[in-house]
């Protein structure tokens, strides 16, 4: 019975023997996982620091197209409004110039109505009724001259405050 007792106390201090040895590999294998798992949790973080940061530039970069087509717009309608006054300023300058194109046409008229009056009225051919009709029809040429120069007078005034 002894060496019943020897064999069995032999075994079981072999069994427990192996046992450790088994137990420090499991503790090894699973100081591996743990290493592993932290390395795939640092590497997931790192990940996700990237990503974010590349959503950031994405952000950054969208503000920044935004900001420049805003600027784009912005120089887009100043530069309309200047051809707009620009448009304004010839147009004012056309309708000065042809003001006075209209007043030099009816001074050379009322000179042409005054030569041909004086000139019937030396010959003798105007009746008093016909030097009325031609003095009315050349103080109504004055008086349309004269509003000419009062229309010329209001858009110099236009131009000038363009």
């Amino acid at each position: 019975m002894k060496i019943k007792l020897t064999l069995l106390a032999a075994l079981f201090f072999l069994n427990l023997g192996f046992s450790q040895e088994v137990i420090k590999d499991s503790l090894a294998i699973k100081e591996n996982a743990l290493k592993e798992q932290k390395q795939q949790l640092k590497e997931q973080k790192e990940r996700e620091k990237a990503l974010e940061k590349a959503e950031k530039e994405k952000e950054k970069a969208e503000k920044e197209a935004k900001k420049a087509e805003k600027e784009r717009k912005k120089a887009e309608k100043e530069a309309k409004k200047a051809e707009k006054e620009l448009k304004k300023i010839e147009k004012a300058d056309k309708k000065v110039k042809d003001l006075n194109n209209k007043i030099g046409k009816k001074r050379k008229d009322i000179e042409q109505h005054k030569k041909k009056m004086d000139k019937l009225d030396r010959r003798g051919k105007l009746s008093p009724d016909d030097k009325v009709k031609w003095n009315e029809k050349i103080l109504k040429k004055e008086e349309q001259l004269e509003d000419l120069h009062k229309d010329l007078d209001k858009a110099e005034k236009k131009r000038s405050k363009l």
